[in-house]
């Protein structure tokens, strides 16, 4: 029997242990947030039905809500495993917002400055944790504009923390619209219907639909100083002079829209939107007689003549205006500098355009081409030997290559087309190999130096009288590309 006993008990024990851990555990589980979320705001849940039992009644329709709670520290409003800290003014802002919706829900619009005011102040708010619910208590403070106070100290409980504090908010809310002192402040006299508000009832108004705000007279009708037909609070033009015909708006008659009346208008007729001056006509502040509306180049200088577009005249179309243009008379299509004249960018004299050397260090000699050319002055007649008196006009090339340790020189070797294509060809490569060499001795580096003979391949013009052929006996000097 003692043994019976005894199991009787153990199972007991076992039940009750098993019991205080799930309930415990399952408390922590609702009950025990990370440290970051508990710090509590109620939400602003609607008021339920069936919270407050008196009979609607006939509420103002201005009521102003203030938030009288100043107590912005962080308090603790409750504990269990870990600590619960609320802020009462941020409370206290909900409790506004319930009310402020349940207003709303009888056309109350609540504003500033109303005639009515409800001061609200949640003066104490604490959690209280029992062993399967949470209970929630707190204290509203209401003051009217009169000066009367009440507190509305209000409970509920529920399984759910939030679901707890967020109704015992509305329920300290809700108890405001039993409380008769309260009912008998909010009420406004029953008053003639006036579906304008003007303050003037619908059976005298003269004209019906005036929108709220705007003043009216005894009649019910908006004030209209000019008479001109348009109320002031339309009339964008509240002096008009009378007997003027005025739009829609209460201002003159404006056909063009310029923004001055037809009458005093000196150009009817502007296009929409054009900006006028005092007499109606299209700006021109660059007084090139092209309006500012049509002028493509608004700001030309006094006295510069100009195209139908207002633009200064450039008769060669290179961008740069005659006013302007140094270089008058470019070929159509030659790119040219801010100047007007074509570019040349390796600065030897000829532009780019008809440059056949465009790459031509600075300090070369060139010829009409761009082309670093030396002639064939250098030598004898049939000879290849350097004529000591023209050391002088190798040895400016050799500084010009010197001022560009970067230049690479392909020495070309010329002929005209006299003798045979062979003989031509030897003495044009021994030509462009003596220049070459001349300029190894004078401290040139070999690997910068190429030598080519061209023969009577290549030649400078086409003809065949002897001042042609001179041309075309040459060395000439090419910057093989890439040495920049």
């Amino acid at each position: 029997m003692s043994r019976s006993i005894l199991s009787i008990m153990s199972i007991i024990f076992f039940l009750f242990v098993l019991l205080i851990f799930s309930g415990c555990s399952g408390h922590r589980i609702y009950y025990e947030p990370d440290y970051t979320q508990r710090f509590y705001i109620p939400r602003q849940i609607p008021i339920e039905q069936g919270m407050f039992v008196k009979p609607e009644f006939s509420i103002c329709k201005l009521v102003t809500i203030v938030n009288v709670q100043d107590n912005e520290d962080i308090i603790p409003i409750g504990s269990y495993t870990h600590k619960w800290w609320g802020n009462l003014r941020k409370w206290t802002e909900t409790a506004t917002g319930v009310l402020k919706t349940e207003l709303k829900k009888r056309g109350v619009k609540v504003t500033k400055g109303a005639p009515k005011i409800l001061k609200l102040s949640i003066t104490q708010a604490e959690l209280f944790w029992r062993f399967w619910t949470v209970e929630c208590k707190l204290n509203l403070r209401v003051t009217t504009g009169d000066g009367y106070t009440v507190n509305f100290k209000k409970a509920n409980k529920s399984t759910d923390l939030y679901d707890c504090c967020d109704g015992a908010v509305s329920k300290a809310v809700a108890a405001m619209f039993d409380d008769d002192n309260i009912r008998n402040y909010l009420t406004c006299p029953v008053v003639p219907k006036d579906s304008d508000c003007d303050t003037v009832p619908d059976d005298k108004d003269l004209c019906p639909g005036t929108p709220q705000g705007i003043e009216v007279d005894e009649r019910g009708c908006p004030p209209d100083s000019d008479g001109d037909g348009v109320p002031d609070y339309l009339d964008k033009c509240p002096d008009t002079p009378k007997g003027v015909r005025v739009d829609s708006k209460g201002c003159p008659l404006d056909s063009d829209g310029d923004g001055v009346p037809d009458g005093p208008d000196k150009c009817p007729g502007t296009p929409k939107g054009v900006k006028v001056d005092s007499r109606g006509c299209p700006l021109d502040p660059d007084g090139d007689g092209v309006p500012d509306y049509l002028d493509k180049c608004p700001d030309t200088p006094k006295g510069v003549k100009v195209d139908s577009r207002g633009c200064p005249l450039d008769s060669d179309r290179d961008g740069v205006p005659d006013y302007l243009d140094k270089c008058p008379g470019t070929p159509r299509g030659v790119k040219v500098d801010s100047r007007g004249c074509p570019l040349d960018s390796d600065r030897d004299g000829v532009p780019d355009y008809i440059d056949q050397c465009p790459d031509t260090p600075e300090g070369a000699r060139v010829d009409s081409r761009g082309c670093w050319v030396l002639g064939d002055t250098l030598f004898d007649f049939n000879k290849h030997n350097i004529k000591p008196k023209y050391y002088h006009v190798l040895n400016k090339v050799v500084a010009v290559i010197k001022r560009n340790p970067y230049l690479r020189i392909e020495v070309q070797g010329h002929t005209c087309n006299l003798g045979s294509a062979q003989y031509n060809q030897t003495l044009s490569e021994n030509r462009a190999r003596a220049v070459m060499y001349y300029l190894a001795q004078k401290g040139i580096e070999e690997e910068r130096l190429t030598a080519v003979g061209y023969g009577k391949t290549r030649p400078k013009v086409s003809c065949r009288n002897e001042a042609c052929r001179a041309l075309n006996r040459r060395v000439e000097l090419h910057v093989l590309t890439g040495y920049r």
